[in-house]
C-alpha cells in the first residue's frame, strides 16, 4: 500500500523524517522496501518544520485489512513509537447546519442477501454542485497517491477509503429506478456496464446492488455507468456498508476486476468504521459542494448497527516468557496492547485478559496476543541464545506404526505412491471390495472426468501400474496409505477408512507376501486368519478363484489376490502377458490391534521338519481355503505353510490346477518324532482330499518337469 507521509501526519506526530518512519514500520512487522521523497518539503500540517513529504510503499498482510489505510498505518506507527494517536478527524471542513428531508422519504434499502451483507447504510445528500473543482487538498494528495481527481463526489469517497480504509460509494439519485436499493444476488444472464466502460454478464449467485430493476454495481467491488455521479448530479445517495470478504472475493475473481474497494472488502472492513466513515463522507461532500444533508440515514440488514463487544483473550506471563525466551512483566504487556487498542479487562501477576478493538478480527487466541507484545516491544530486545533448550518428544504410536509398515514394503521392494481421493466411473476405477453401495458423487469435482470420491485404493493404483508399464517401467510394485470414502446407509456422509493398498506384478504369493510383511509389521503374525474369498456382492478387481480374505478376530481386515484377466485387458497391458495381483488392508483396524512395543522371538532351539506336497484342486478351489484347512489340520506344530507353485498346463487336467506347498513343522520345546511329522502331514492330505476334493500327486519336486517356479 501507498502511504503519504504528510497524511500519516493526520493521526500521529511524525516522528523524524520519511526513512525512520520505515524503519519503525518495517520493525513492527510492516516492511517498506521503498521511500519516494516529494518535492516541495514541509507539506504536512506543521508547515515549514515539518518534515519533508514523501511516499513510503507499506507491505499488508492478508490478515490485516485494518492497515489498508492511512489511519491503519498510523495506529500501528503510534503504538510502535510510543506516541499518541490523534482521535480527532483530519481537516476539511464540516456540513452546514439546518436538517433537510428524511433521507428514509428518498430512498429505501432492502437487504436479500443478509448472509453476505450483514449490514447497509444509506445517505443522501441534496442541492449538490458537482461541476466544480475538487479542493485542492483533496486533489492534491489523490494525485500523489495515483489517482486521477474525477469529481467532489467520487473524490471524497476515495479519499475517505484512503484515510480510514472504509470503500464507499455513491449513486446518483436521480438514476436510481423507482428510488430503490436492493442488495441481492445476481441472475444468469444479467449484465452491466461498469464504471470503466465494459459491459459484463454476471453469473448467477455473484452479490449485487440494484435498483428496482436492474444491478447498478458489483458489491463491494465496481459501480455502474447506469448510476454515476457527474457534473450534472444533484442528489446523491452514498453507500456505506459491510459485506462479506468471501463475496467481495468471489465476485473480483469471477469478473476478473480487481479494485481498491475490492481489496479492503475482501481482507475485512472494521465494522465499526461503516457509519463513521459515512458521516466523515458527508461532511466532506456538502463542503466540497455546498450541498445539504437530508435527516438521518437508511439502514438495513440483519446485523446489528453497533458490533458487539469481543469476548477477551486471556494472556499467561508465564506462558509469554516461555515463548519469548525472556521475561516481559505483566503491566509492560499490558501497556503495550493497550497502545494497540485492546481493552484491558483484568491484570494481575499471572497475566491478564484483554479484549480486541472492531478492527483487529486477526486476534482471536493467546499465541496472538504473544505476537503483538514481542513485534511492538521489539523482536531486536529478544536476545541470542548460544544454547537451545531442546526437549525430546517420543514419536507417537500412529507414526511409529506408519513408519514400520512403510519400512517393511520397501524392504519388499515396494514403492510407495500418492493418488487422489477423486475417481472416474467404470468398472476398474471405482471398483471396491468392501462395499457394494455406489459411490458418493462430487458437487464441484477437481476434474470433470474424476466426480466420485474413491470407494478403494485399487482402482487408483492400477492406474499406476498402467502408466509405468507403459512408460517401459517392468516389475512394478506400489503401495499406498490413504482414505477410502465408503458409503454409509442413511447418512449424508461417508464412513472414511484409512487403507493399505498395494499392487505387484506377479502372482498371489507376491500379494500375500506383502500383507505378511505388514502383519509382521505390525506385531500381528499369525493372528490374521486366512479365509475363502470374499461375498461376491462387492465389485472388485480381485478373481474371486484367486483371492483370499484376511479376518482379524470377527471383522475383515482385507483381501489379497490377482487381478481378473479383464481388468488386465482394460488396462492395455494383456498382450504383454502381464500378470498381476494386488492387497487392500483395513488399515485402521490392523492399527488399533498392532502390538506397539513386539518381542523379539529367539531362532528354533530343535530341528524342524519341512515336507513338500502337490494336491491337484478344481479351479474353483481358492489357495485361501487351501491354506486354512492345512493350517486347521496340521494344528499347533505347523510353523510355516508357503504356497511355491500354481501350475496348469500339460499333465494336469482340464478343469483342474496344480497347487505346490511346504509345510514346516517344529515344537519349541523339543525334537519331534517322525511319525508326529507324518501324521500331521497325512491329516493335511485327508482335510484337502475330503473337503476340497484335492488329489495328492505326490512330492512337489517329482510335479512335473521343467514347470514354472516360485512366484
Amino acid at each position: 500500500m501507498r502511504v503519504l507521509l504528510s497524511w500519516l501526519a493526520d493521526h500521529v506526530e511524525i516522528p523524524g523524517d520519511a526513512l525512520e518512519v520505515a524503519r519503525i514500520l518495517t520493525g513492527a512487522g510492516f516492511p517498506v522496501p521503498s521511500v519516494e521523497p516529494l518535492d516541495g518539503g514541509g507539506s504536512g500540517p506543521g508547515g515549514a518544520g515539518s518534515p519533508p513529504d514523501a511516499i513510503l510503499e507499506v507491505e499488508i498482510t492478508s490478515n490485516r485489512g485494518d492497515c489498508m489505510s492511512h489511519l491503519g498505518i498510523a495506529r500501528e506507527l503510534a503504538a510502535a513509537s510510543g506516541l499518541r494517536l490523534r482521535t480527532g478527524p483530519a481537516p476539511g471542513g464540516a456540513a452546514p447546519g439546518g436538517a433537510g428531508p428524511a433521507a428514509a422519504s428518498l430512498v429505501s434499502v432492502e437487504v436479500e442477501a443478509g448472509d453476505l451483507c450483514p449490514s447497509y447504510e444509506a445517505r443522501v445528500l441534496l442541492d449538490v454542485r458537482n461541476g466544480g473543482p475538487t479542493p485542492p487538498g483533496t486533489a492534491r494528495r489523490l494525485a500523489a497517491l495515483g489517482l486521477r481527481p474525477v469529481n467532489p463526489i467520487v473524490d471524497v469517497t476515495n479519499f475517505v477509503m484512503l484515510d480510514r480504509g472504509q470503500p464507499l460509494h455513491a449513486f446518483d439519485r436521480s438514476r436510481l429506478r423507482g428510488g430503490r436499493i436492493v442488495v441481492r444476488r445476481s441472475l444468469a444472464g444479467e449484465v452491466i456496464e461498469t464504471i470503466d466502460g465494459r459491459r459484463r454478464e454476471l453469473p448467477a449467485g455473484l452479490l449485487v446492488i440494484a435498483d428496482a430493476e436492474r444491478p447498478v454495481a458489483v458489491a463491494g467491488v465496481m459501480g455502474s455507468r447506469d448510476t454515476e455521479v457527474g457534473p450534472s448530479t444533484r442528489e446523491v445517495v452514498l453507500e456505506s456498508a459491510r459485506f462479506s470478504p468471501a463475496a467481495v472475493r468471489a465476485s473480483a475473481s469471477a469478473l476478473g476486476l480487481a479494485t481498491e474497494a475490492s481489496a479492503r472488502f475482501s481482507r475485512r472492513v472494521d465494522p465499526s468504521e461503516r457509519e463513521a466513515s459515512a458521516g466523515r463522507a458527508m461532511d466532506l461532500m456538502a463542503a466540497a459542494t455546498g450541498g445539504r444533508a437530508a435527516a438521518g440515514a437508511v439502514l438495513a440488514g440483519p446485523g446489528p448497527a453497533v458490533p458487539p463487544p469481543r469476548p477477551g483473550i486471556g494472556l499467561r506471563t508465564a506462558r509469554l516468557q516461555r515463548v519469548l525466551g525472556v521475561p516481559v512483566p505483566a503491566e509492560e504487556a499490558a501497556g503495550l496492547l493497550s497502545s494497540l487498542g485492546l481493552e484491558i479487562l483484568s491484570r494481575d501477576a499471572a497475566g491478564l485478559r484483554a479484549a480486541p478493538p472492531s478492527w483487529r478480527a486477526d486476534l482471536s487466541i493467546e499465541e496472538d496476543l504473544v505476537e503483538e507484545v514481542a513485534r511492538i516491544r521489539g523482536y531486536d530486545r529478544i536476545p541470542a541464545a548460544l544454547s537451545l533448550p531442546v526437549r525430546p518428544v517420543p514419536p507417537r504410536r500412529a507414526g511409529r506404526l506408519a513408519a514400520s509398515v512403510r519400512a517393511a514394503l520397501a524392504g519388499a521392494g515396494f514403492r510407495e505412491a500418492l493418488t487422489l481421493p477423486f475417481t472416474a466411473p467404470g468398472p476398474l476405477d471405482d471398483a471396491s471390495p468392501w462395499t457394494a453401495l455406489p459411490a458418493l458423487r462430487v458437487d464441484n469435482p477437481t476434474r470433470s472426468e474424476e466426480p466420485l470420491l474413491r470407494r478403494s485404493l485399487l482402482g487408483p493404483l492400477l492406474r499406476c501400474l498402467e502408466r509405468n508399464r507403459a512408460r517401459g517401467v517392468p516389475g512394478v510394485r506400489l503401495f499406498e496409505l490413504g482414505t477410502a470414502f465408503l458409503p454409509s446407509p442413511g447418512r449424508a456422509r461417508p464412513e472414511e477408512r484409512l487403507l493399505l493398498s498395494g499392487v505387484v506384478e506377479g502372482d498371489y504369493a507376491d500379494a500375500r507376501g506383502a500383507v505378511d510383511a505388514a502383519a509382521e509389521a505390525l506385531g500381528l503374525s499369525g493372528r490374521i486368519v486366512v479365509q475363502g474369498a470374499p461375498p461376491g456382492a462387492a465389485v472388485s478387481p480381485l478373481d474371486p478363484s484367486r483371492t483370499a480374505r484376511f479376518l482379524l478376530g470377527d471383522r475383515t481386515a482385507g483381501f489379497a489376490g490377482e487381478i481378473r484377466a479383464a481388468d488386465l485387458e482394460g488396462l492395455g497391458v494383456h498382450r504383454e502377458g502381464l500378470r498381476a495381483a494386488a492387497f487392500e488392508l483395513d488399515y485402521d483396524l490392523l492399527a488399533a490391534a498392532a502390538a506397539v512395543e513386539t518381542a523379539v522371538v529367539p531362532p528354533p532351539t530343535h530341528p524342524q521338519a519341512s515336507r513338500d506336497l502337490a494336491l491337484l484342486f478344481p479351479l474353483s478351489v481358492p489357495w485361501a481355503e487351501v491354506e486354512a484347512r492345512t493350517r486347521a489340520a496340521a494344528g499347533r506344530i505347523l510353523r510355516e505353510v508357503v504356497l511355491f507353485d500354481d501350475y496348469r498346463g500339460k499333465g494336469v487336467p482340464a478343469g483342474s490346477r496344480s497347487l505346490a506347498f511346504r509345510l514346516v513343522l517344529g515344537d519349541p520345546d523339543r525334537t519331534l518324532r517322525g511319525e508326529e511329522v507324518e501324521a500331521a502331514v497325512a491329516a493335511v492330505v485327508a482335510s484337502l482330499e475330503g473337503g476340497l476334493g484335492g488329489r495328492l500327486r505326490g512330492p512337489a519336486a517329482a510335479s512335473r518337469p521343467g514347470g514354472r517356479g516360485p512366484g
